[in-house]
């Protein structure tokens, strides 16, 4: 929600008075636990120089963030789901792990199946797709 942009009490401010659902996903869970960005990064060594870059972006917001708003962005689920459709970040079970574009039925299957809906959408990968049984 609040990573990486120059007004993050702003923005949460904003979501918290409008009353919306949201869905935490890996940047949130970065702020309000640091040391899951240290969990993720231990996956890539060679992007070390980029993950130090985040952890200096992700301290500067925390601490204009403070305690309060880091609390209740540690707060909403890792789903949401309305009617036939489910809403997620990345997955069910990581916020930091998600199919990546192109993905086949099996693997959807896979990760969203649990799910049980109809109709699921992830923004993790900051592309839009869909998977072959939707087509």
């Amino acid at each position: 929600m609040a990573d990486g942009g120059s007004s993050p009490v702003e923005i949460v401010d904003r979501i918290r008075d409008l009353g919306w659902k949201v869905v935490g996903g890996n940047t949130d869970e970065m702020l309000f636990r640091p040391v899951a960005l240290d969990e993720f990064a231990k996956h890539a060594p060679r992007r070390q120089p980029v993950f130090d870059v985040v952890r200096e972006v992700a301290a500067w917001s925390r601490g204009t963030l403070g305690a309060e708003r880091l609390a209740w962005m540690a707060r909403p689920p890792r789903v949401q789901v309305h009617g036939a459709m489910a809403l997620v970040h990345a997955s069910s079970e990581s916020l930091w792990r998600a199919p990546m574009p192109g993905p086949g039925d099996d693997e959807l299957e896979a990760v969203y199946g649990l799910l049980r809906q109809a109709v699921v959408v992830y923004g993790h990968i900051h592309r839009h797709m869909r998977g072959a049984s939707a087509a």
